[in-house]
């Protein structure tokens, strides 16, 4: 069976996944892809914490078309699911970010991986935010005060992450401090932006519950990447899209817009 007649048998992220792991990553890029720190366990924190919330859906209401699209940093897009910077794509595909570029609905750019500084303060953050054309956003956020420092800084939007679990063994999970992290900084307007864990329709629509103005994912973009390309990465996109839609529908919401923190409950 070849990659297309594969990639239309894909309906979930976590078939995506096992196959990824299993067949079309290589051996470096399943170690480097599938990596956390120390002993790899905090990924699947992650995505185990969405699993301490439920949906509590609203009846009655029409939901016939429900509308996805919305704004991210005044730029219209399709819907609140975009793609994080990610390391070493090449390890996944020969077209690497460019095959993934193409596939994406919305992307983030970092600085290259040899820029990073461990003596970086908010003062730094200053400088760059005033030397920039660009908007910057402060990706790694995990705390009210810290996000209420870098607004300070004057910052265009938080990405509350904990980078993939990379760096810190027994790390927050991401959605557990997202709530936070949107309440410190609500009164400044700033968007708040969510990324870990993501891996299906309707951890998109509790993130949005909590706050998130937009989520990001970055692993699954890979796992399509492996397998399809540009072709791979779409349908991992689309999959999250349609997931969420029909989410909507059942939870009786008709925009985005109108997803309400009320509407999830932590267990």
């Amino acid at each position: 069976m070849d990659n297309f007649e594969k990639l239309k048998e894909m309906k979930t992220l976590h078939e995506f996944e096992t196959y990824a792991l299993d067949e079309s990553l290589s051996g470096h890029g399943k170690l480097y892809f599938s990596a956390g720190a120390c002993t790899k366990s905090t990924p699947r924190y992650n995505e185990d914490a969405f699993h301490k919330y439920r949906i509590r859906p609203r009846v009655l209401r029409d939901v016939s078309e429900p509308k996805i699209d919305c704004k991210v940093l005044n730029s219209s897009v399709s819907c609140p699911i975009g793609i994080s910077p990610v390391g070493l794509q090449v390890l996944a595909h020969q077209d690497a970010e460019s095959a993934t570029a193409k596939g994406q609905l919305a992307i983030l750019h970092s600085l290259p991986r040899n820029l990073e500084d461990p003596s970086v303060t908010f003062e730094d953050l200053k400088w760059v935010i005033e030397n920039s054309k660009l908007p910057v956003i402060a990706k790694g956020i995990l705390s009210g005060e810290d996000a209420r420092r870098v607004v300070e800084c004057g910052i265009s939007a938080i990405i509350v992450s904990n980078h993939g679990s990379r760096l810190l063994e027994r790390v927050v999970p991401t959605i557990d401090v997202l709530k936070e992290v949107v309440d410190a900084v609500s009164e400044t307007g700033t968007e708040v932006y969510l990324d870990g864990g993501v891996r299906s329709g309707s951890d998109v629509f509790i993130s949005l519950a909590l706050g998130a103005k937009a989520v990001f994912i970055g692993r699954p973009a890979i796992w399509g990447l492996s397998l399809g390309g540009e072709n791979g990465v779409r349908k991992i996109l689309q999959i999250l899209k349609d997931e969420l839609f029909m989410t909507m529908q059942v939870a009786g919401v008709r925009h985005i817009e109108d997803i309400q923190r009320s509407m999830i409950i932590r267990t």
